[in-house]
C-alpha cells in the first residue's frame, strides 16, 4: 500500500498517482480502465480535475480519502474474511484438541508418580 503524505496535492498529481498505481503509467490502460477515452484523463490532467464518483467506482480498493483529498492510504484497508469451516473439519479438529489434552493429562500423571516417588 501506498501511504501519501503530502497535504492538499493538486488533483493531477492524485490523478497520476492512480494512474501509476493501477496501469504501471500507462494512461491509456488507465482510460480503458475506467470506461472514458484516453483524451479525457489528458483533459483531466490539464484542467487539474477529474471524475471521483467514476474513478471511486471503477478502481477497485481506491480510498476516498485518498481520491478526495489526496492524503492517507490509496488504498482502503482490506479487511480478511473468515473461511467457512465444515463440522467435519471442526470435529476433526475437536478430536485433536481432545487427544492432545488426553496426552497432556498421561505426562501430568507420569509427573506426579515420578515427584511422589521423590518424597
Amino acid at each position: 500500500m501506498s501511504f501519501i503524505n503530502i497535504l492538499d496535492m493538486e488533483k493531477r498529481d492524485i490523478l497520476e498517482c492512480l494512474i501509476n498505481h493501477y496501469t504501471d503509467g500507462n494512461k491509456a490502460r488507465f482510460a480503458a480502465k475506467i470506461g472514458v477515452k484516453p483524451q479525457t484523463i489528458n483533459t483531466w490532467l490539464s484542467r487539474n480535475s477529474f471524475d471521483v464518483d467514476m474513478i471511486y467506482a471503477k478502481c477497485e480498493g481506491v480510498s476516498a480519502e485518498f481520491l478526495l483529498s489526496g492524503t492517507g492510504e490509496m488504498e482502503r484497508i482490506k479487511v480478511a474474511t473468515e473461511k467457512k469451516v465444515t463440522n467435519a473439519e471442526i470435529m476433526q479438529l475437536c478430536r485433536k484438541l481432545a487427544d492432545n489434552y488426553h496426552e497432556i493429562d498421561m505426562t501430568m500423571a507420569k509427573l506426579v508418580s515420578m515427584i511422589n516417588t521423590l518424597k
